[in-house]
This record gives C-alpha cells, structure tokens and sequence, in this order.
C-alpha cells in the first residue's frame, strides 16, 4: 500500500461575477429618472398655480372695477355727484348729466321710477287738462315736468305709438308764456311747441308737444 500511489479529482469551483453593479446602475438610473419626473411635475404644477393665481387677480380686478360703476356716488359731506347719461332713449343730445341718488326712490305700485322721479301713465282712460291735472292731485303728484332730454326720452319709450298725452305744460294766462305746474317757464332750447293751434294746454307724443284744446280729453301722465 505503501508504494501506490493515490490519485484524487480537484474541482475548482469559478465564482460567478457578481451582478451587483449592473444592479446598482440600474437603481441609479431608475432614481434619476424618477427624479426628473418629479421634477417635471413641480414645474408643471408651479406653472399651474401661477396661472390660478392671475385668474383670481384678474376676477378680483373685474369684480371691483364692476361694484365702482354701479354703485352710487356720493361725496364726503353725503351730497349727490353727477354722473354722465351718454345715451337717452330717442335723445339726439351726445350727453346729459343726471343725478345717481344714494338711496333709490320707491314708486308706488303702478308707476315707473326714473332719474328718482316717479311716472303714472294712464292706459285706457281720458280725462280733460283740467281733470287730469285733478286726477294727478289726488296721487299726490302733478302733470308730468319735462326738463331735460333723459326725461323726455324715457317718456317716450313708455308711451303708446299715434298717441297724444296731457302734461303739465300750459299757458295760465293770455298772453303768457309757456309755463310748467312748478311755476318755472318753458326752456326753448330744449323743446319747441309744435303746431299752429290756439289751445293753451299741451299735449306730448312720440314726435314732439303740441298746443292743444284744454276741454279735449286725453290720456295722461302723473310725476311725483
């Protein structure tokens, strides 16, 4: 036994190359990718905000600008401003200052406020100059006054096509001048009585006033 010899299989067993750095530049780029996109979304929604944010400033802007127009306009002693009326219905006058009250007029049931002036328009009804005038005193109010354009203009928005209205316009005496129920006198760079006829009593329709006979009778129109 002693002078065999012994012959024995060696296996060498190769280790395999880790995969351990493939794996870690994977993760390396997965997290760089993931960190762009992340990136991406912040600006995205970065861009998003900034957006929002001057839609809000624009509404606000708007809303405030909105609420000066229409609110009512005083001063610092509580007297009323003035305010421009660019455009008076049926009104060829570019512009005609009116007055915004703070605190609006309510009219009766049956009548139209405007410029803080209450109207009653008869329908149907006919009266005489002198019991339509009557019929005004008893609403606690007069014949219409016309004194500007606005005024006019919106009357005639009111009334009834071809027809004709009493107002308060008359002539108390002979040979005086046109005068209105307040005492004051006919402007007549504003308004011309239209027509050769004798009557000392108005009457108004949609194309201008006209003299006409105090006993005819006539729809009519009440202001308070």
């Amino acid at each position: 036994m002693s002078g065999e010899t012994v012959y024995a299989d060696i296996k060498i067993t190769r280790k395999k190359p880790s995969s351990s750095k493939p794996q870690a530049r994977t993760q390396t780029r997965e997290s760089h990718q993931s960190t762009e996109k992340h990136g991406t979304a912040l600006k995205v929604a970065c861009v998003v905000i900034i957006i929002l944010l001057v839609a809000v400033m624009a509404l606000s802007a708007f809303a405030i600008s909105h609420m000066r127009m229409y609110s009512p306009h005083t001063s610092g002693n509580g007297t009323e401003n003035s305010d421009k009326c660019s455009s008076c219905p049926g009104s060829t006058v570019p512009t005609i200052t009116i007055t915004k009250t703070p605190n609006r007029k309510t009219c009766p049931a049956d009548w139209k406020w405007h410029q803080g002036k209450c109207y009653w328009i008869s329908q149907t009804e006919k009266k005489t100059w002198n019991e339509s005038k009557a019929n005004c005193t008893q609403k606690d109010s007069n014949l219409t006054i016309i004194k500007d354009m606005c005024d006019l203009g919106f009357l005639w928005s009111q009334m009834s096509a071809s027809t004709y209205y009493w107002i308060g316009l008359h002539i108390p005496n002979p040979g005086s001048n046109w005068t209105w129920p307040d005492g004051s006198g006919l402007d007549w760079n504003l308004f011309q009585v239209k027509g050769s006829d004798k009557g000392i009593c108005a009457v108004l329709s949609r194309d201008g006033i006209y003299p006409e006979d105090c006993n005819n009778t006539r729809p009519w129109i009440c202001e308070q």
